[in-house]
Order: C-alpha cells, then structure tokens, then sequence
C-alpha cells in the first residue's frame, strides 16, 4: 500500500492544536485623545474573556499610556487568544510606524506590572489628523473616520482668576513668543507678570489642531518648567508626554496654560477650563465619564480633530477583522 506523504503531512497541520488555537497578535499605536474610549471598547470586545491585562495607570485604566491585553474575542477571532498591545506614542509616531515600518515600544506582558517591553511596528493607528498632515505620505494608508474629539484648553492655578477664554489671537501671540504678559489675556495693563505656555512636541496632533484652527504657521514656541533651577527655561520642541504636561498645569509652579487631551482632563480642577473663542466644548461640568460635547456638534466650539482609525494597505486578515 502506497501512502501520500503529502496528504497526510496536510492533515496533520489541520489536526494540529496549534493551529486550532493560534494567537493573534496585534499592535496598536496613537493619538492619546482616544484612549478612553480605545479602553472602553477593548474590554467590551473581550468582555468576560479577559483574561489578563497590564497597565501603567493601573488606578486610572482610561489614562494609560502604555498596556497589553490578553483573552479572547470570540465574536471576531472564536477560541483564538488575542494579545492587544497598545502605546500611544501620538499620531505622527503611529502614522510613521505604519508607513516606514519603524518600531514603538510596549509591554511584552498582559501581566500586572511586568514591565518587560518589546519593540515592533505598528498594525493599527490611531488619529486625530490625517496622514497628510505629517511627512508620511506613502504607501496610502487605509483611513477609516469614526468620529470626533475635541482639543481642551487649560490653566494652572496661579494663573489669573479672570483669565476664562482663550482666542485665536491670543494662541498666536503666545505660540510665536512661548509667553506673555498677562495684561494679553486679563485686560489689566499693569500686570506685568508673565503667563508661560506649555506645548507637546510634534509628534501630538493635539498641537497641530489647535495650530491650524487659529491660523498660526510659523515656528511654535513654549517654556517647560526645571525642578533642577527651579524656573521656566525655554522649550522649543515640546514635551513628548501628557503626564508631564499634566504635572506643570496642576503643580504651583508659576501661571502658565496649555492644551490637553479629553483623556487627561480628569486632572484639572472645573475652575481652570477656558473657554476658546467664547465657548466650552462641552455643556455643563467636564466628566471623565461622559459629557454633552453638543457645542461641538451643532459647530459652537470649533477646535477639534476627526478621529481615525489607520492600517497598512491590503492588511493581513487579522488586522481587517479586527478593525
């Protein structure tokens, strides 16, 4: 009796577990303005199949920058484990990874507190500006739009009490010098203290956003504050994380102001949201958990972003699933 060497090696690949339950591996990266929501409908996909997950904001879930997800997701991928890996490392970071296959950083454990990291590109991307608005043309990434989220403007708590709306104007005076007087914002032409600008680098769309929406195109300047000198020294790149932005707006370190992600208002006291060009974008007080964002939908607050969702073309059959 002859046997088929062919036919019996295929069926055994098919018989093999490990193909029964291969793991699908996917890497995401992106704007922070949606990590949020990122959080909320991972888990939903998962939901009592989660079974692990590593973060390094383990008490605020929502505002994690860095976390890896382990479990199945039964309605896309059946019985298969599915590990999620996630950095926001920003949109122009993701957009690069996507287009030059260059490598972000994650967690390589679902483990809590593991803090182990492994280096690979990105599958999925996400967006809060188009890949036209960063030096990465090509190859045509796939660009699905789902949604909209709103750029938010802040102060510190020494900064003037009267100060409660920030215009256009005012974003680029402050933009094109880093500083100004706080005469600028408060009206009073004897305060001469000085109200320093706070800036995320590049590499946040957040930046640009704010940037296009109040028509400034020249070089973005800001200060940062040293715990080394104790004083602002100037900052003309950008901070390359919200904690650290965070961290200035919320410490006594001298009045100063900036913008920041829906994600990282949680931070900031109800007192020290401003206004831009004369409205909130949202009604009401701001939550971390839901909010009436109806001035930015009826067109009243105007500084906002598309939200996108970005792969490779022709994607392997996981990542088109999965997305």
């Amino acid at each position: 009796m002859k046997v088929n060497l062919l036919a019996l090696i295929s069926a055994a690949i098919l018989l093999w577990p490990g193909r029964v339950h291969a793991q699908v591996n996917i890497y995401m990266s992106g704007a922070a303005s949606v990590k949020d929501v990122i959080y909320r409908t991972l888990t939903n996909y998962y939901g009592a199949n989660l079974t692990s997950k590593n973060l390094d904001n383990a008490s605020k879930p929502g505002s994690a920058n860095r976390l890896t997800f382990a479990g199945q997701m039964n309605a896309l991928f059946g019985n298969q484990t599915v590990n999620v890996f996630i950095s926001y490392s920003g949109s122009g970071p993701a957009i690069q990874s996507l287009t030059q296959n260059t490598p972000v950083t994650f967690f390589a454990s679902a483990t809590q507190g593991v803090t182990n990291l492994i280096s690979a590109p990105v599958d999925v991307g996400f967006s809060i500006v188009f890949q036209k608005d960063y030096p990465y043309p090509t190859p045509v990434l796939s660009d699905y739009t789902y949604g909209a989220t709103p750029t938010l403007f802040v102060k510190s708590p020494l900064a003037p009490a009267n100060l409660t709306n920030f215009t256009s104007q005012q974003l680029r005076l402050i933009s094109a010098n880093g500083s100004a007087p706080q005469s600028v914002f408060n009206g009073n032409p004897a305060d001469t203290n000085v109200l320093y600008w706070i800036m995320r680098d590049i590499g946040a769309a957040t930046r640009i956003i704010s940037a296009k929406e109040a028509g400034y195109t020249g070089t973005q300047l800001a200060y940062a504050y040293s715990t080394n000198s104790s004083s602002w020294v100037l900052d003309s790149v950008g901070q390359p994380t919200w904690p650290l932005i965070v961290n200035m707006l919320t410490n006594n370190y001298g009045p100063c102001m900036s913008f920041i992600t829906p994600p990282d208002g949680g931070s900031i006291q109800p007192q020290n949201f401003l206004r831009f060009n004369g409205f909130f974008p949202f009604n009401g007080t701001f939550s971390t958990a839901t909010n009436d964002y109806s001035p930015v939908i009826n067109g009243q607050y105007t500084c906002w972003g598309y939200e996108h969702v970005m792969t490779k073309p022709n994607p392997p059959t996981d990542i088109s699933t999965f997305v």
